[in-house]
């Protein structure tokens, strides 16, 4: 499944077969995908579809059990491709005794490409106060999301993942985000966005790849998705792939039967 008619030398990610299980559980059932330069792609998917593991398999946090990832034409495990690609994941524990800055300055240790002046713009940007002595571990949930986000950023990747990074954060800072990303992909960057946001999704993400039971079973523009399904939604095409109504009109008739309130 491709996410944009595009030559093979134009994709940012190829994945093939992806598979991965623990034990005799299997997570990832052979996901196969392409998203190309300049794209916005949102990964959809339920409580434990697979997302998180597909996005850790990407970016080399699990090993695959089987299966290929290309990024920029190269491997996804050499050095050359960790280059390429920026990662913000969901749950990363941060340093608790460090900084904004110090917990910086220990990424561009390990990323050779990283460059201070561009995290310093990007975290004045967002406002994340990364020049004061407050430690991280003081920060607020959407600062810590936005600090990843910087890091991720700061090397100037080809290829940004990011595990539910909207997830939490106030509307400011979200539009910011948003427009972040948008410029990042207008400059020919491309972004692999996991969330629960369908609206977000529908709105602001130039294709879809939706996950269920660990494995693609539909992708293309919001538009594509809709009309393929007689859809009037992203959310409403969405729930039909997962095989029924959205939960919120099976709940309706069952929840009318149900006193609430008082009168």
């Amino acid at each position: 499944m491709s996410t944009g008619e595009t030559a093979p030398s134009a994709r940012a990610l190829i994945v093939r077969d992806l598979k991965k299980h623990y034990g005799s559980r299997r997570v990832l059932h052979g996901a196969s995908f392409a998203l190309a330069a300049g794209r916005i792609v949102a990964l959809l998917g339920a409580n434990g579809s697979g997302k998180s593991t597909l996005l850790h398999a990407l970016t080399g946090v699990v090993a695959p059990s089987s299966g290929e990832v290309i990024i920029m034409g190269e491997d996804h495990r050499t050095p050359q491709a960790k280059e390429l690609m920026g990662f913000a994941p969901d749950a990363l524990p941060l340093p608790a005794n460090l900084t904004g800055h110090e917990y910086l300055e220990l990424v561009k240790a390990l990323q050779p490409r990283h460059d201070a002046a561009l995290a310093a713009k990007l975290a004045r940007l967002l406002d994340v106060p990364i020049e004061s002595r407050r430690l991280v571990c003081e920060y607020s949930h959407g600062m810590k999301k936005k600090l990843q986000v910087v890091a991720a950023l700061a090397h100037r990747p080809r290829l940004l993942i990011l595990d539910e990074p909207y997830s939490g954060l106030d509307p400011l800072s979200s539009s910011a985000l948003r427009a972040l990303v948008r410029t990042f992909a207008a400059q020919g960057g491309s972004a692999l966005v996991a969330t629960h946001d369908l609206s977000a999704a529908e709105e602001h993400c130039d294709c879809v790849l939706i996950l269920n039971e660990g494995s693609i079973i539909a992708s293309g523009t919001p538009s594509e998705l809709r009309e393929e399904h007689g859809s009037r939604s992203l959310e409403e095409a969405f729930f039909h792939l997962l095989g029924g109504e959205s939960p919120a009109q099976q709940l309706t008739s069952a929840l009318e039967q149900i006193t609430l309130t008082t009168r």
